[in-house]
């Protein structure tokens, strides 16, 4: 699986820790090799903070490189095994789906 820099994120692997101030609790994202480049905090309009949704919410901006990188290489092995299996059916949606995930986060193929 790939990680290097692939449209104009910052390259992977990522982290999120967190990051605990005065007043404010965040989570510090932290490219290995690039240093932090950015910050989590979770908001809430009515004042409810809500730890475990943000915990959740920053493992998983935190794994958006590695999953990037897994679905194009997933995409890139439905490809090879869908030209040779042409009646594959289902699996052409799933790729649509896919190429479109990707596509919104700016990898390409």
């Amino acid at each position: 699986m790939k990680t290097e820099k692939q449209g104009q994120h910052t390259p992977g692997p990522w982290t999120a820790t967190r990051d605990k101030h005065p007043g404010e609790d965040r989570y510090i994202l932290n490219s290995k090799g690039n240093g932090n480049f950015g910050h989590f905090q979770g908001w809430a309009e009515d004042g409810v903070t809500m730890p475990e949704e943000d915990a959740a919410n920053a493992a998983l901006i935190a794994a958006a490189p590695d999953l990037a990188a897994a679905l194009a290489d997933a995409v890139r092995a439905m490809d090879a095994w869908s030209t040779a299996h042409p009646d594959a059916g289902g699996v052409f949606g799933l790729l649509t789906q896919a190429r479109a995930a990707l596509a919104k986060a700016g990898v390409a193929i």
